[in-house]
């Protein structure tokens, strides 16, 4: 949908809807406030919005108390995560191919429900944000390409080591 800019507000009109995929969409600058609206939604992708620059619909979502998965790739344009922290059911979070995304926010520690978190292809991500140590749920944790973080992360002797330590299936790809 090459001239689709943003969603029409009728979307909160879709309160049993359970999945959405938002993809190939070039022009798709913004989410609609009213996906607040979707209250039965369980699986969210978000892929290849170039021009997404920020998931500010998603502020206010935790109304969302069903979401379980989100999968954001190739929004080439999306530089913060914040406002995923009201997502308090989310079980999976995946970010792949988002080259402008300078760091993970805060209140990702607020996602108590999270079991896996994968982060592929991430290279301006430097550090983890110190809420890691409270996802006490959390089962497998992937970082691939993301030079820096992987540094970070290096078992025993990153410098955040100690916000992952006590996730049982770690793994991460190195760079070279």
């Amino acid at each position: 949908m090459p001239k689709l800019v943003g969603l029409p507000e009728e979307l909160a009109d879709l309160n049993s809807l359970q999945e959405l995929q938002i993809q190939q969409c070039p022009n798709l600058s913004s989410l609609p406030e009213g996906m607040q609206c979707l209250t039965e939604l369980q699986t969210l992708q978000i892929a290849d919005c170039p021009e997404l620059h920020s998931l500010e619909g998603i502020r206010g979502m935790n109304r969302l108390t069903k979401l379980s998965t989100l999968c954001i790739e190739y929004c080439t344009g999306l530089h913060s995560l914040e406002g995923i922290g009201g997502l308090i059911s989310l079980e999976n979070l995946e970010v792949n191919h988002v080259p402008m995304l300078v760091g993970l926010p805060e209140e990702l520690g607020c996602l108590k429900s999270l079991r896996q978190l994968l982060i592929w292809w991430c290279p301006n991500v430097s550090s983890l944000p110190d809420g890691m140590q409270h996802l006490t749920e959390l089962q497998n944790l992937q970082i691939m390409q993301c030079p820096q973080l992987e540094e970070r992360c290096s078992i025993n002797t990153g410098e955040d080591w100690a916000k992952i330590s006590h996730v049982p299936d770690i793994h991460i790809w190195l760079c070279y």
